[in-house]
């Protein structure tokens, strides 16, 4: 079983791989384990956000629209800044899932680190499994999926039906879902976001604020309409 693991300096020392204890458990009851497992990490992670939340607040400023499938998609350093500018435009709490422990931590401002939950997976079927714990859960208004260094091929393996359930549960909990690609190969995409900004290796030795004004996308919504304000588009 794939297991997506939690940096110790995410969620504090001694804790556990995810999914460790599930090992010789039943498919169902390795499942409960699992989602109570990540119920405790966010506990322990974001005590604010588990604490008599009845629904997750709406973000106030995103690139990715609460309740649809988002797909971000482009040049790696392009997606890149667009998955920094998702997670830091709206003062909400949010979880980054690596599918590749590919993710760096140190490109995100210090203080945004706190509201974070970093999840790192060695293995696509980890991340899906993780994503899909998240969206259950619904503690947390957004999940960035990143699976910008996994191989078209393996991508291709992963069912649609997958897709569409996610899509099914962020209409129930109103979450916001961006998955990062470095191609377009998410079938139930709602909105797809295209970056069509490219840099030498030489120009992401800049700082990241000059990078961020040089920005350019592409929005295409897709079976939806697409209200003005909600999504942010980078012109």
């Amino acid at each position: 079983m794939d297991a997506a693991k939690v940096p110790a300096r995410s969620l504090g020392a001694g804790t556990p791989p995810f999914g460790e204890e599930g090992e010789n458990c039943n498919p169902l009851s390795e499942k409960i384990i699992r989602f109570e497992q990540l119920r405790g990490m966010l506990a322990e992670k974001f005590p604010a956000a588990t604490q008599g939340l009845q629904a997750p607040k709406p973000v106030e400023r995103a690139a990715i629209p609460a309740g649809i499938l988002t797909e971000i998609t482009g040049p790696s350093g392009g997606v890149g800044l667009l998955m920094l500018d998702a997670l830091i435009a709206p003062s909400a709490f949010a979880a980054v899932v690596d599918a590749s422990d590919s993710f760096d931590p140190s490109d995100v401002p210090e203080d945004f680190l706190s509201r974070l939950l970093w999840v790192r997976c060695e293995k696509l079927t980890g991340a899906i499994q993780a994503v899909d714990l998240l969206l259950r859960d619904g503690n947390l208004p957004m999940v960035l999926l990143d699976l910008r260094m996994v191989a078209a091929k393996e991508l291709r393996s992963v069912p649609a039906s997958t897709w569409h359930r996610f899509q099914r549960l962020l209409e129930q909990q109103g979450t916001a879902l961006g998955i990062c690609t470095a191609r377009p190969c998410i079938s139930a995409a709602r909105l797809r976001v295209h970056a069509r900004s490219q840099w030498t290796l030489r120009d992401l030795l800049r700082p990241r604020e000059e990078l961020m004004a040089e920005l350019r996308s592409e929005s295409q919504y897709r079976g939806v309409a697409a209200p003005d304000e909600r999504a942010l588009h980078i012109a």
